[in-house]
């Protein structure tokens, strides 16, 4: 691994020093990485549709990374003797990186409407986030659903009801929760770009330092491996975090889309219940002029502002037709169509 004694004047030499090109992976056999040609067999919306083409860009993109990575190193392995090579070991751990962060980004379509909501606002082309099928015995408010047993869910945000209230619910749940869940899922997939990339010449820049430094034989051989492990290591925390992560967002979006359904189904029970009483309180008639003290009711009135007296016809004996009424609407207040009118931050 290295030479010297321990203090000594001499120096140490790296052992992943590249020999010029020669042996790849210890014999020259190339390593196929399969593709992902039935990835999108697999994909399916939660109503059965297709997936958009946009979608299918986005998800193409860690595939992408993956034939880009194994083109490159094999030609800088052949081709030039000025960068480090590539072992076994840290093959498997970029791979292992690469496959995580694949199926961390392969569904990123489904949340991408998270990045809008997160900056206080409606999204304007996905109106909704969502994680497998319904059951029949899902929760459902119309547009949004849960199923209470299982992680799948579905929240919409383009609902002419419900879809500015589920936004602000989504958003308070994300401000609740630690940022790094909610960030941007390209944002580990250029980490991994990175680290890759720094593998390059990550090694060769640094050892150098370490092999004119004075230090034990074990202190340098384990500044040796970790100098040249270390981007393929970054590479597999990057990948496992992004697959991890998407998996902990689910979870918390399924919670808070159970939430979010119940609350919706309470508002249309209580507005149904509302509604009935208005039509039973519309079949009654009403005293234009308080039948107690003589002030005047308006048209929405039930019962007199001055003496509080009910202004209810409880027999016609001692009324006539024109001196009556039946109650008045009050004028519904229209929602927000978008977060724009509500400041949520």
């Amino acid at each position: 691994m290295s030479t010297g004694d321990f203090h000594g004047g001499d120096t140490h030499s790296g052992s992943f020093h590249d020999s010029g090109g020669g042996d790849f992976f210890g014999g020259g056999d190339f390593i196929d990485f399969g593709g992902g040609s039935d990835y999108y067999d697999s994909y399916s919306d939660p109503y059965g549709r297709p997936p958009s083409v946009g979608g299918k860009i986005v998800s193409a993109v860690p595939f992408a990374m993956m034939g880009t990575f194994t083109i490159t190193l094999v030609s800088l392995e052949i081709f030039s003797s000025s960068f480090s090579s590539i072992n076994i070991i840290n093959l498997c751990l970029f791979c292992a990186g690469i496959v995580l962060l694949c199926f961390g980004m392969k569904d990123y379509a489904r949340t991408s409407a998270l990045g809008s909501i997160r900056r206080g606002k409606i999204p304007k082309y996905n109106g909704d986030v969502r994680h497998g099928r319904p059951t029949d015995d899902a929760l459902c408010d119309g547009r949004s659903w849960a199923v209470e047993d299982k992680n799948c869910y579905l929240i919409s945000f383009f609902d002419s009801d419900f879809g500015t209230d589920n936004a602000e619910k989504v958003y308070d749940t994300m401000k609740r929760t630690p940022g790094i869940i909610w960030m941007n899922l390209f944002v580990w997939a250029g980490a991994v770009i990175a680290f890759i990339i720094s593998h390059i010449f990550c090694y060769e820049l640094i050892i150098p330092y370490f092999e004119r430094a004075v230090m034990s034989d074990q202190a340098f051989a384990f500044i040796d491996a970790l100098t040249f492990y270390l981007p393929s290591i970054l590479v597999l925390l990057c990948g496992a975090a992004c697959f991890f992560i998407v998996r902990v967002r689910d979870n918390i979006l399924h919670k808070c889309a159970i939430r979010i359904v119940k609350d919706n189904e309470a508002v249309e029970e209580r507005k149904e219940a509302e509604d009935y009483i208005a039509g039973q309180l519309g079949k009654k008639w009403y005293y234009n002029n308080c039948p107690n003290c003589g002030a005047h009711a308006q048209e929405t009135q039930s019962a007199c502002t001055v003496c509080g007296s009910s202004l209810e016809v409880l027999s016609f004996n001692d009324s006539y037709p024109g001196a009556v009424h039946r109650l008045a609407s009050k004028p519904a207040t229209d929602l927000p169509e978008d977060l724009s009118h509500i400041n949520l931050i």
